[in-house]
């Protein structure tokens, strides 16, 4: 979180789509501003050049791409992004067959997010966007079978015939029974995305973790087109219900975060709780984690049971469980 002097204080809602008087690229307090008269565009450039850091690209490539995009041309910027996606996605599939797996991996990670990156702004209507969204899980998709433990591709039982889209990575440690974290995003956030915001700094902490597109996201809108709805601790209702048939993770210790629009279940779920069941924990940035029994049980339709919930303490774990193991726990605070 910022400090008193790093100018975030300052940092009005709506600063996001204010034009600001400099209007050449420069730092604002929020982060780098490449298009000062297009914001938006700003906003999603920064977005992408910040996932850079967990490899969803090279901050060189990023950089060419917006140096040959016409600011504030759409068209631009999804010719410019597939440039460098496919040109990553040749060489993965080159490296794989030579054996270069790690630098296939590499090469699938950053490919990914540029593909997510080009389909962004396509209309829904554009004939481009589900090939360009598909080419995007194909690379995930790559990437994640690569890993040690093995990604897994999988639909969560949902409505019929519409399933929820969603990735379950097992973290690389031998505790048998590992805890997990359901990661979901907000109203333009995908499960691919999130191994760049949560996913991969729990698996590095020993917590595996299920990354979905929830109603109204990624291939659960754009394939099996569910729309979001009010009462979305449905749908985390059925993933909990689905890790819950898994003899690898412990029940008692599932958590869910979700950013912006995602905290939006967790909200729903712990405000038809009981009074002892504590409120989930905001991170900055619209970040909210929360007890996912409370959002399963009342998806079923009935009470929520109480869940020890505190900053800094174990996420979805009983107090007892607490304090008679685990030397990991999982943090109220972003990895």
């Amino acid at each position: 979180m910022g400090g008193k002097d790093d100018g975030l204080a300052d940092i009005g809602d709506n600063a996001i789509e204010q034009i600001t008087a400099e209007r050449h690229a420069h730092y604002q307090p929020y982060g780098w501003h490449h298009w000062p008269e297009h914001p938006w565009l700003s906003y999603q450039f920064r977005r992408g050049l910040g996932e850079t850091q967990e490899g969803g690209g090279s901050v060189s490539e990023v950089m060419q791409a917006a140096s040959r995009m016409v600011p504030g041309s759409l068209e631009s910027w999804h010719h410019e992004w597939m440039r460098i996606g496919d040109r990553n996605w040749t060489r993965g599939i080159a490296e794989d067959k030579a054996g270069h797996i790690r630098t296939a991996m590499n090469c699938y990670l950053r490919a990914a997010d540029y593909y997510r990156q080009a389909e962004f702004h396509l209309e829904p209507t554009d004939p481009r966007r589900l090939p360009t969204f598909e080419k995007m899980e194909a690379c995930s998709h790559k990437y994640l079978l690569h890993l040690n433990p093995k990604g897994e591709i999988v639909d969560i039982p949902y409505e019929t015939g519409k399933p929820i889209c969603a990735y379950f990575v097992r973290a690389p440690f031998p505790e048998p029974h590992q805890p997990v974290l359901i990661c979901m995003g907000g109203l333009d956030s995908i499960k691919d995305e999130m191994w760049f915001m949560q996913a991969h700094g729990c698996l590095q902490r020993g917590i595996s973790v299920l990354m979905i597109d929830g109603p109204g996201q990624g291939g659960t809108l754009r394939r099996h087109g569910v729309a979001n709805r009010p009462d979305t601790e449905v749908a985390i209702g059925k993933c909990i219900d689905w890790l819950e048939t898994r003899s690898d993770i412990d029940p008692k210790r599932i958590a869910v975060c979700g950013s912006s629009l995602g905290e939006v279940p967790l909200g729903a779920g712990v405000r038809s709780s009981p009074p002892c069941c504590p409120p989930p924990v905001r991170w900055p940035r619209g970040i909210r984690t929360g007890p996912p029994n409370a959002a399963r049980r009342c998806s079923r339709g009935d009470r929520p049971a109480p869940t020890d919930l505190r900053c800094g303490q174990s996420l979805g774990l009983s107090r007892h469980r607490r304090t008679r193991q685990r030397p990991r726990r999982m943090r109220c605070r972003p990895p």
